[in-house]
């Protein structure tokens, strides 16, 4: 019988995946999975998380075109990033080398300061490392220090204005938008059905709603990336000469 914490079974996965047995079972020995528990040599338990990872990489696959090997080195990396924020860096990476211009290397949480981690741990935005977590910090942590290194490896340094501390501003800003979207998409609503009504819908909606955010950052991004560009483009142009002055008369 399945355990509490491993509740599915093989049988289970292709049931609520529609995925066939030996596609899971690849992705299980290409590490692409959550680690099962094994109960012999040819049957194991595995945890809730399976099918949304299965559901992932699907997405992934299907809707962004990425190998497999791609989606490995991703969750190796930083987890299981949003397909929205894949599809981001996705076109803002292809928008670069249409420029000309080499993506910056992905950088480790590692290459973050000790003192920039203290910092982080003291506006609250990562937790504090304990022996419990082995000193990792949480997936939600290693992905926010992986992006912060990626930052300050493209130059978004102290000495180029951008400190550590900022990124409190960041977090606020997003707070401010979430409350804004959820007035806007649940103030009528929550005049009309009630409050448990609404909290229902509310969570059927979520993944409609993060994507929907995601979507309009996503368009806004590149739009302004190309208005940037092109004021780079415009003030790196050669000056036309000023006319030469006409000769005094005599």
């Amino acid at each position: 019988m399945p355990e509490r914490g491993w509740p599915h079974r093989m049988r289970d996965l292709v049931q609520l995946t529609g995925l066939p047995a030996p596609t899971l079972h690849f992705y299980a020995a290409a590490g692409l999975l959550p680690a099962a528990q094994k109960l012999g040599r040819t049957q194991a338990l595995y945890p809730a998380a399976t099918v949304e990872r299965v559901r992932w990489i699907r997405a992934l696959q299907q809707e962004l075109g990425l190998p497999l090997r791609a989606i490995k080195a991703i969750l190796d990396r930083e987890g299981q990033v949003p397909v929205p924020q894949v599809r981001t860096r996705i076109a803002l990476g292809e928008l670069i080398a249409r420029h000309g211009t080499a993506p910056v290397a992905a950088a480790t949480p590692f290459q973050v300061s000790a003192a920039d981690r203290a910092t982080l741990a003291r506006l609250g935005l990562i937790g504090r490392r304990s022996r419990r977590d082995g000193g990792k910090g949480s997936p939600d942590d290693a992905r926010l220090l992986g992006l912060l290194a990626t930052l300050q490896a493209a130059g978004f340094t102290p000495d180029n204005g951008l400190e550590v501390k900022q990124l409190a501003a960041f977090r606020e800003a997003v707070r401010s938008l979430v409350r804004t979207e959820l007035r806007h998409a649940l103030g009528l609503v929550l005049k009309r059905m009630g409050p448990a009504r609404t909290t229902d819908m509310l969570m059927q909606s979520l993944p409609a709603l993060d994507e929907l955010v995601a979507f309009f950052h996503h368009r806004m991004l590149l739009e302004e990336f190309q208005s940037w560009r092109a004021l780079a483009a415009e003030a790196r142009a050669p000056k036309h000469a000023a006319p030469a002055r006409r000769a005094a008369r005599p």
